[in-house]
């Protein structure tokens, strides 16, 4: 294994390297299964809704 420079990764970052085979777990965007929003203390809730589907769609 190596990086796309030619070198050899460290025994420790090959360790936290993982090789194996992606195993889909959700058709679901990872948008729809968790989102977190950070606002200010006295935004309302409707404001938030209103940004999120003017982002989202």
């Amino acid at each position: 294994m190596t990086f796309a420079n030619g070198e050899a990764p460290t025994p420790q970052i090959a360790a936290q390297m993982n090789l194996e085979p992606y195993n889909l777990v959700s058709y679901e965007s990872s948008i729809c299964c968790e989102l977190s929003i950070v606002t200010g203390r006295h935004t309302e809730l409707k404001n938030i809704v209103e940004q999120i589907i003017l982002i989202c769609g």
